[in-house]
This record gives structure tokens, sequence and C-alpha cells, in this order.
């Protein structure tokens, strides 16, 4: 089995632990950034037993450098968010369908199958701007749910209210994406009555 397939087959923190090391000691010699970092510490790769050991790249490198594994071209590009003229830091993602199947296992796990349930988004910041892996995510899972009311909202805080309710009124399994000050900005003027609504908060910081 390929390891990009034993991420995906995990079951005890022992086998986590073998592939963490595993892909630890691929990135140290095939991601010329990554090897150049450990070099500098003077990092032995096989003394590295745990994948609490393994020395994590400042995220400063991900504004100056492209980290990416030697001989790949990245198929998609995700940007950090940041204040006007801020370098923000860049992710070059070699295999997005490794980074769709990732998001959706990892959704389905933890809260069922999406086409289950209604996904509405908040997520004004992050709309507003280009190169957003939330944004990507969240497209994905919107179309995947196969509902009518998913979808997202601006700062149509009134059109988000009723959606909520309907969804509540028809008891939908509902799954609210938001940004910290928008879901304040909302919750101050609009006291909605769901007990079973899923708020996934997202925290917009700079990096």
């Amino acid at each position: 089995m390929e390891l990009q397939q034993k991420i995906f087959n995990i079951k005890t923190e022992t086998e986590f632990n073998e592939i963490a090391i595993d892909i630890f000691r691929y990135q140290a010699t095939s991601n010329p950034v990554y090897k150049q970092y450990i070099d500098i510490l003077k990092v032995d790769k096989s003394q590295i037993k745990s994948y609490r050991e393994i020395p994590f790249l400042p995220i400063q490198f991900f504004k100056s450098q492209d980290i990416i594994t030697d001989g790949k071209s990245p198929e998609i590009t995700f940007s950090s968010s940041g204040t006007t003229g801020m370098i923000t830091s860049q992710h070059l993602v070699a295999d997005v369908n490794l980074y769709i199947e990732s998001f959706r296992k990892a959704f389905e796990l933890f809260y069922g199958n999406v086409e289950d349930m209604a996904v509405v988004a908040l997520l004004p910041s992050y709309l507003e701007r280009s190169g957003s892996s939330l944004i990507y995510m969240v497209d994905d899972l919107i179309k995947r749910s196969n509902n009518t009311e998913s979808g997202y909202f601006l700062y149509n805080h009134q059109d988000l209210f009723n959606t909520l309710s309907t969804l509540r009124d028809k008891g939908k399994k509902t799954v609210l994406f938001g940004v910290t000050y928008a879901l304040l900005d909302f919750v101050e003027n609009f006291n909605i009555d769901f007990p079973e609504l899923i708020v996934m908060e997202n925290r917009r910081y700079e990096r």
C-alpha cells in the first residue's frame, strides 16, 4: 500500500507514529528547503523515533520559500490571510486530490455523510480574497450536500437567520461554518434557537 493511502487507514497511535516518521524521513530527503533546515539543525533522521521529536518548519519559510518536494509542481497554491501589503504564507499543493480526500474523510469521520445535511457558511473575509483553502473545502462540501438551503451568506444575516430557522423546522442536520467576528455580529442581532446546529468556528489570524 502506498504511503498516501496508509494515511487514511490509521487505526492506532502506533500506526500514526510509524507513518509520521516515514513521512518525516521522506520530506527530510526529498524536500530541498526542509532538508537544508534539518541539516542546519544537525538532526540525525535515523534518531527520530517519535512524531513528537519531528522538527517543524517555521511558518516564516512559507512566506519566503517554495516548500514542495523535489521534482513536483503545485497543482494549486493556497495562501494565508493577511492585512493589506502583508506578505502571506503560501501552501503549494502537489496533489490536490490528496487534500480533497483528507478533508472529506475527516468531515465524514466527525460529522457524518455530508449528503445527509445542509452546509451553510458565514465567511465574508475568506470569500473576499483568493487562495483560501477553507473556501475550497467549503465549496466542495456545499456542492456535495445536495441541499437547496446550503450556501454562503456574506453580510445578509437576515437571510441566514431565515435559512437556519427553516432548516431547524425541517429537522435537517446542519453545519454552519463561520469566522469568529461574523458569528459574533450575527448572534448580537439574531437570537436563533437551534440546539442541534453544529457550528465550526474559524478564527482569522495573521500568519
